[in-house]
């Protein structure tokens, strides 16, 4: 996905279309996943699933990516 090099936080300027297009990925698999149909509730197949939201999904990477760089040996 590379998000650790265009995600900068969700309060960025132009950020906001890219989480949607996350988002929107997330959710088909969700449906595929779970073999609901299209007007299946987004909240009740994040529940089933157990995929957490993109914002949720981005954020962790940058977090993951900000500590393996703090780890490196300077």
């Amino acid at each position: 996905m590379g998000a650790t090099l265009w995600w900068k936080g969700s309060d960025s300027y132009g950020s906001a279309g890219r989480q949607d297009n996350v988002q929107k990925v997330i959710n088909q698999e969700a449906r595929l996943t779970l073999g609901a149909f299209r007007t299946t509730n987004q909240g009740a197949l994040g529940l089933e699933s157990g995929l957490r939201p993109a914002a949720a999904q981005l954020e962790n990477r940058l977090r993951h990516y900000a500590l393996r760089l703090a780890s490196l040996p300077s």
